[in-house]
């Protein structure tokens, strides 16, 4: 969405396409950031112009939704480029239809859409800009996936000598696209009077044979597509409804281009659009999940709690629920809803023109994961780790961690035991600081629980994908690894980033680990891992381990805080392999 009122209706149009390109190039804008909330060319971005409503919330949906990033990051694009043509060689359609955009906003992108171009030079009778339909959807009253028009059915008529129903195209009932086509002009979406030079046929680039080609059906492109316009269908709703146009000029009875310059998808709950912020995303959240389904899709949803007491069961995880309790930032949908907590552009103040920055940084900062790999000592046995307590069934559904000394009481419980590799429960920190050494409890900004895998890979509660968080730091990130019954670690070096993979690896080299070597254990002449023998999980191993703890439950099955090698039993084994042996062991994470 564009910053101002580029286009006007009456003077020279050669005089109006270099203005709206002069003010474009002078102040790029995102969808819902607009004058009111602040430029996004931040060093948080590293896109001069791109809408973090198209790109950043659909890629992060599509990645909580358990889509490869790979594929989650094509989507993304192609979403993001139905507002910005990024054109290439051969373009198939003039240039000027798509005025209102930058002529190359992602110089890095291979991709490219060829029509859905956003003006021209070229008006109906109107005085309406021509191929304006993807921005323009109409929302079905009884679909039950994206949910229908809040403002009306059908948009008030500003001159029936220029209208015919149903005015805009129709977000299908469910994810088909059997037709690109049919989704606009030419199928039961068809719009009123567009103009004859108006794009009839959407393209895409084919890096592969440097051509344009017709976006195929079901294809990752044509998804991002959809995603968009149904999107558009809420931040346009109600101009749209208002106004019947297809464009916003600022002659307009409602629009006149200043609602979406001012006011689109702002933070105050006093604007229009506001109020669809839930919705929208939320719609989008059903449609990636039936995209899934007809896709054959099944790896799990990365967001899955939906318990906390508002809504529960209706397919919209807590994360993406605003539960209007007069509590601000209690989950990603009211973070993104409300002001930055950030000064992003370093001005001395927290205001609006650190908003975009800082919604920006939310998506980024959901899709951070981290690779972590770690052995324990007790369960490993040649190069891997047993997994006996799993096949006994006695790893208990939820995180272990929320008595003393933990106290964590953040989310970790499961329905099932994902997978036949898992070992146990573990507990990971982030620490930032400047050095490890300085990497104290008062420098912790996450934690959370996952599990620890056969092999040593650390990952989350589908067992499936990484840990991710969204905690900003300043310094260094420090990793910090807790076990029940093992002394915790922290890493001796910053994480590793890469993207937005932060990678770090215990198990290869002794000095991988902060402080001496009392603090862990060499495994084999190539591997190192955490200490067991902390029953009592005092962070040493000693005689209160052996008299206060050990014999607690020695001669015991289950799930037990002594029993060191993870077979499900505490007995002399455990005593004499793991507990006396290692007495002396101290945690070097700092206090």
């Amino acid at each position: 969405m564009t910053k101002q009122s580029y286009i006007f209706l009456f003077g020279t149009i050669f005089v109006l396409f270099a203005t709206s390109i002069n003010n474009l190039l002078a102040n790029p804008w995102n969808e819902e950031a607009t004058d009111s909330l602040g430029n996004i060319g931040t060093v948080h971005s590293n896109r001069e112009v791109h809408s973090s409503l198209h790109y950043d919330i659909v890629k992060l949906l599509l990645y909580k939704s358990g889509i490869p990033l790979d594929s989650a990051e094509t989507i993304a694009r192609y979403s993001a480029l139905v507002d910005q043509i990024n054109p290439k060689a051969n373009y198939p359609y003039p240039t000027s239809l798509n005025n209102v955009s930058l002529a190359d906003t992602f110089p890095s992108w291979n991709e490219s859409i060829a029509g859905t171009e956003r003006g021209g030079l070229h008006f109906n009778l109107m005085h309406e800009l021509s191929a304006q339909y993807w921005h323009f959807a109409y929302r079905d009253p009884n679909d039950t996936i994206s949910g229908p028009m809040v403002y009306g059915d059908y948009p008030v008529v500003y001159n029936s000598d220029f209208r015919s129903p149903p005015y805009f195209w129709r977000i299908p009932l469910s994810y088909n696209l059997s037709s690109i086509q049919n989704w606009a002009l030419y199928g039961t979406g068809a719009a009123g009077m567009p103009d004859p030079l108006c794009p009839d046929t959407v393209f895409y680039f084919n890096n592969t044979s440097q051509s344009y080609e017709p976006i195929p059906p079901q294809s990752l492109a044509a998804f991002g597509m959809y995603l968009h316009s149904l999107a558009d269908s809420y931040s346009h709703e109600h101009c749209m409804v208002f106004d019947t146009l297809r464009s916003h000029p600022d002659w307009s009875d409602e629009c006149g281009l200043s609602y979406h310059s001012h006011y689109e998808f702002s933070y105050d709950t006093a604007i229009y659009a506001m109020v669809h912020a839930d919705a929208c995303i939320q719609a989008m959240w059903h449609v990636i999940q039936i995209y899934k389904s007809i896709h054959g899709i099944s790896t799990p949803n990365l967001w899955v709690d939906d318990n906390n007491g508002y809504e529960d069961g209706d397919g919209i995880p807590d994360a993406l629920e605003d539960n209007y309790n007069g509590i601000p930032m209690e989950n990603f949908m009211e973070k993104w809803k409300s002001p930055s907590s950030v000064d992003f552009n370093n001005d001395g103040q927290i205001n609006h023109f650190d908003h975009t920055a800082w919604r920006i940084w939310l998506c980024n900062s959901e899709t951070q994961t981290l690779n972590l790999k770690i052995f324990c000592e007790g369960p490993f046995i040649g190069t891997t780790m047993t997994s006996i307590l799993n096949q006994k069934a006695y790893i208990p559904l939820a995180q272990p961690f929320n008595s003393s000394p933990w106290n964590f009481s953040g989310l970790g419980a499961v329905a099932m035991i994902p997978n036949d590799t898992i070992t146990d429960w573990v507990l990971v920190e982030l620490r930032d600081a400047a050095s490890p050494a300085a990497a104290g409890q008062s420098t912790i900004i996450s934690r959370q629980t996952g599990f620890l895998l056969s092999n040593g890979n650390i990952v989350s509660r589908n067992a499936t994908t990484p840990l991710s968080f969204n905690a900003p730091y300043i310094q260094n990130l420090y990793v910090v690894v807790r076990h029940r019954n093992h002394i915790a670690v922290m890493s001796n070096y910053p994480l590793t980033k890469t993207g937005n993979i932060f990678t770090y690896d215990f198990t290869n080299s002794s000095d991988k680990y902060f402080g001496n070597a009392n603090g862990f254990v060499q495994l084999s002449p190539t591997a190192w891992g955490m200490c067991a023998g902390d029953g009592n999980a005092s962070g040493q191993i000693d005689l209160d381990d052996l008299f206060n703890s050990w014999y607690d439950d020695a001669g015991e099955s289950g799930y037990l805080k002594d029993d060191y090698d993870l077979n499900g039993n505490a007995d002399n084994n455990d005593k004499n392999n793991w507990l006396i042996p290692n007495f002396g062991c101290v945690s070097n994470v700092p206090n």
